[in-house]
């Protein structure tokens, strides 16, 4: 319990001594984490979201990369995503980084030309020019035994 406290202090500590004295980075035993917009990202993830960023700064940059899809168990389902959005693995919703909650992409098969508009509400761990789909969209363009597939990614809005 005291472990539990004093890390709670700790963090709390922490956020309070940055807002003083502007820290931009901590380091926790299992990860470093940066100080952005108010808030503390695991280095690692923010790192990956802005290579994935600059990749997509361009509107109608493409980029070809992996999908996967997430949420076919009751796991995710009505948890919060990292907008604050309900999953719903039912819904054309995808995570993916570097790109603001609620654009709109159009992620394209390579395989079979199929292809589905998705607005971004999630995040993923640190990879690059990869999306993860809800079980429902990928669905639309392949079969869930596929598991991951080759695609086109294109930015709309």
């Amino acid at each position: 319990m005291n472990k539990i406290l004093f890390s709670v202090l700790t963090i709390f500590s922490l956020f309070f001594y940055s807002q003083a004295f502007a820290l931009e980075e901590i380091s926790f035993p299992d990860a470093i984490y940066v100080f952005v917009d108010g808030t503390y990202i695991k280095k690692d993830i923010y790192e990956a979201s802005l290579k994935t960023k600059t990749l997509l700064e361009n509107k109608n940059k493409t980029i070809n990369g992996y999908a996967t899809y997430y949420g076919t168990t009751r796991k995710f389902q009505g948890k919060k995503t990292a907008s604050g959005e309900r999953f719903n693995r039912n819904l054309m919703t995808a995570a993916m980084n570097g790109i603001k909650f609620g654009t709109k992409v159009k992620v394209t098969n390579l395989t079979n030309n199929k292809y589905i508009i998705v607005k971004i509400n999630d995040r993923m761990g640190s990879v690059k020019n990869k999306i993860d789909l809800s079980s429902g969209a990928f669905k639309k363009i392949a079969n869930l035994s596929t598991g991951r597939i080759k695609v086109k990614i294109e930015i709309l809005k």
